[in-house]
C-alpha cells in the first residue's frame, strides 16, 4: 500500500507582535471548532524567536500530512479578520511512500492579502503536462552544468 504526503514550511513576517499573536490564537481557535471539512491539525503555527525587531510566524506541516485547503482557509480567515494588505505565498511538496510514476510533485500558491483570496496556484503536475503538450511554453537554458 502507498500513501501520499504533503509537506511545507514557510514564514510570514509582521511589523508588530499583535498580528503574530492573533495568528496563533486564531489557529488554536479553529482547531477547537468542530468543522470536519477543514483539518487545522494538519499544520502548526508558531512564533519564531528572532534577534531583529520584526515578528515572524512559522507555518509548517505536521508529519507530512498537510491539508493545503486548511492552510488556505486559515490564511483567508486571518487576512479577513485583521485586514492585511499585500501579497504572500508559499510552496509545498507532494511525495509518495513508494516509488510511483505520479509519486512526486508540488506547487506554489500566491495570496492577495487584501481579499485573502488566491491570486495564483501553480502545480508542477499541471505545468509539466501543459508544457509537454505545448513545446513553446518550455524555455531552454543557455547551458547545462
Amino acid at each position: 500500500m502507498y500513501k501520499y504526503s504533503i509537506k511545507f514550511s514557510c514564514t510570514f513576517d509582521f511589523i508588530n507582535e499583535w498580528y503574530a499573536l492573533e495568528a496563533v490564537k486564531l489557529h488554536e481557535y479553529l482547531r477547537e471548532v468542530d468543522d470536519p471539512s477543514v483539518d487545522m491539525f494538519s499544520f502548526d503555527v508558531s512564533i519564531l524567536e528572532r534577534a531583529d525587531p520584526s515578528v515572524v510566524i512559522w507555518l509548517r506541516d505536521v508529519a507530512g500530512q498537510a491539508d493545503i485547503g486548511a492552510v488556505i482557509h486559515f490564511m483567508h480567515r486571518f487576512c479577513s479578520d485583521v485586514g492585511l494588505k499585500g501579497t504572500w505565498g508559499f510552496q509545498y511538496s507532494r511525495i509518495c511512500s513508494t516509488d510511483r510514476v505520479d509519486g512526486y510533485g508540488g506547487g506554489a500558491i500566491l495570496f492577495d492579502l487584501n481579499s485573502g483570496r488566491i491570486k495564483a496556484w501553480n502545480s508542477t503536475d499541471g505545468w509539466l503536462q501543459n508544457a509537454l503538450q505545448d513545446q513553446s511554453a518550455i524555455s531552454t537554458p543557455a547551458a547545462f552544468y
